[in-house]
């Protein structure tokens, strides 16, 4: 998802990038120094970021795992802030449309990292690559030194492989169908929520879920951090 949607806005907005705040940052501050125009995206990019992921957090703190629909509900508003990214910028046509819809991007970004730091953190992050390309570069090294294949190259690697493909197919859907096909994420989203809410309800009619408002707390709730 993060891929495709940063292939998308980087080709239709000037190379500005969406998924990760790093962009962002260097946006921001190359910008005080160039006349690149977009100066509200200057301003409001890193808050807004910041704000979706609060607003995610909130919201997932608030829903906590009642039946599952923090899961849900965080895929949700992705997929929304995704629908508003779509028609906003299939029809800006002045820099103030753009920007509207880059804030769309940004938000829908910051409510992915979110809620995969938040109820999917023991896989990493799937929309900063740097932070992957760091832990698979210190998995590589731990293989040599024990001699045998860290299992965590896999699931890094995974997560890399999969941007990737995302941004290579982004790509190519967007020079040929331009922001209609962010209809693939939209539908990705909504079908992965669906297929979520539906294994949960099964898990529960079987019984092995326990009690559902008893379930474990998002990692937000949680008082320590297991992973390395």
């Amino acid at each position: 998802m993060a891929g495709f949607v940063d292939a998308c806005t980087f080709l239709a907005f000037s190379g500005f990038f969406v998924a990760g705040a790093t962009g962002s940052y260097v946006f921001v501050g190359a910008g005080l120094w160039s006349q690149t125009g977009f100066e509200l995206i200057k301003v409001a990019a890193i808050p807004v970021f910041i704000l979706a992921g609060m607003a995610t957090t909130f919201l997932i703190c608030l829903a906590g795992d009642l039946e599952g629909w923090s899961m849900t509900l965080a895929l949700a508003l992705e997929a929304l802030l995704l629908v508003g990214l779509m028609i906003v910028g299939g029809i800006a046509t002045t820099e103030l449309a753009a920007t509207v819809a880059c804030l769309f991007g940004l938000s829908a970004m910051g409510v992915h990292g979110a809620l995969c730091r938040l109820l999917m953190g023991d896989y990493g992050s799937t929309n900063v690559m740097t932070t992957n390309t760091v832990q698979l570069s210190v998995d590589l090294a731990d293989s040599l030194r024990a001699g045998r294949l860290e299992l965590r190259i896999l699931r890094t690697g995974g997560i890399m492989a999969g941007f990737l493909a995302g941004v290579v197919a982004g790509g190519i859907l967007f020079k040929t169908f331009g922001f209609p096909c962010l209809l693939v994420t939209i539908l990705t989203l909504i079908a992965v929520a669906t297929r979520h809410q539906v294994a949960r309800g099964r898990a529960a009619e079987l019984g092995r879920c326990g009690p559902l408002t008893e379930a474990s707390p998002p990692r937000a709730l949680r008082d320590e951090d297991p992973r390395p």
